[in-house]
Formats: structure tokens, C-alpha cells, sequence
């Protein structure tokens, strides 16, 4: 199961949206995954990844430098901001073969 949190949202300058997430086994209780994390466009860190990412998803075709849209849609930030925190999950482990 997963479960995700909004803990914070500005959808004014400076957007922020802070998330927290945990995956949990559904056959023993134990978290597999967690992450808490708000992410600011005032964090200059924050704005650059936001627009890189902006730049590698939605330029095709965009002749003008648009990343800046990214810091000032809240539509556009969050799904940075969902990318970023879905970036961090483990990878995939398939269970041993059985014998």
C-alpha cells in the first residue's frame, strides 16, 4: 500500500508543495519506502531541478525558453515535485525463484 500526504501548499509566489509518502508490505507490517519533503521555488536548488525538468518534458516544439512557467504554474510544479519524490523509490526486487 502507499500512502501520500500533502503537507503544504502555496500556490502563490513562492509555490510550495510539500509531500510525504510511505509504501508499506501488504504481507508483514514494514514500510518499504518513505520520503518527506516540501519543495519550494524559493530554493534556488529546488527552481533549477524544476526547470530542468520542465525542459526535458514539455519543450518539444517550444522554440522560446519557457522554464520559467514551471516556478509560476502550480499545475506545472506540482507534477516536478511528484516526479522528484517518485524518483526516490527502490527499485524493484522480484522474490527468488521457488524450488
Amino acid at each position: 500500500m502507499i500512502f501520500i500526504d500533502v503537507t503544504a501548499y502555496n500556490a502563490y509566489r513562492p509555490l510550495a508543495l510539500g509531500l510525504r509518502a510511505k509504501l508499506a508490505t501488504l504481507d508483514q507490517p514494514r514500510l518499504v519506502w518513505t520520503f518527506d519533503n516540501i519543495f519550494s521555488a524559493d530554493d534556488p536548488t529546488t527552481a533549477n531541478s524544476a526547470r530542468h525538468f520542465f525542459l526535458g518534458r514539455d519543450r518539444a516544439g517550444v522554440p522560446a525558453d519557457m522554464t520559467p512557467a514551471v516556478l509560476q504554474s502550480p499545475g506545472r510544479f506540482a507534477a516536478y515535485a511528484a516526479a522528484a519524490m517518485f524518483a526516490t523509490l527502490p527499485p524493484v526486487t522480484l522474490p527468488p525463484p521457488a524450488r
